[in-house]
């Protein structure tokens, strides 16, 4: 008898933390879902970068602004110009020239590897997308199943910022 009160603690506990573990996700959308899209872009030099871009539209509603969306397991921030928000996620370039030696002076030629960065709270698969939005003032979160993609992007003569 007591294992089994035990074990319906353990439950109820378990049940309390999983449940305040997950977002509540809005049934209705901040974004036109028809105009939401994610482009992959490359620049054409060796020394180039590689990245995606998301847009979405907002509804016309006032006082709301999206914030960031969660996408490919990246927190990507939304920056807005009207009702468009678009976000840039840049990929690490992984072609890095380390110097390997005895001297650790001369190891302190070596740049710092990028941050590492944080894991995102939701779980998506595929191509799904976690908006994250307030609207006067509150919080909210949407999720997009399927955000499409538009063709890649390839800018080859473009200069680094």
């Amino acid at each position: 008898m007591k294992n089994l009160k035990i074990l319906f603690v353990l439950f109820s506990f378990g049940t309390l933390f999983q449940c305040a573990s997950h977002k509540n996700m809005d049934k209705m959308s901040p974004v036109d879902t028809n105009a939401s899209y994610f482009q992959e872009w490359i620049e054409g030099r060796e020394e180039g970068s590689s990245g995606f871009t998301v847009s979405f539209i907002a509804k016309e509603d006032a006082g709301i602004v999206l914030k960031y969306a969660y996408f490919k397991g990246k927190k990507i921030g939304l920056k807005n110009d009207g009702n468009l928000y678009r976000g840039k996620y840049a990929y690490a370039n992984t072609k890095m020239d380390l110097v390997m030696s005895d001297d650790p002076k001369e190891e302190f030629k070596n740049t710092v590897p990028a941050a590492i960065e944080e894991k995102i709270p939701f779980e998506l698969k595929g191509n799904e997308c976690v908006i994250v939005y307030s609207k006067n003032g509150k919080e909210s979160f949407f999720k997009i199943k399927e955000l499409p993609q538009k063709k890649v992007e390839a800018m080859p003569n473009r200069q680094r910022q």
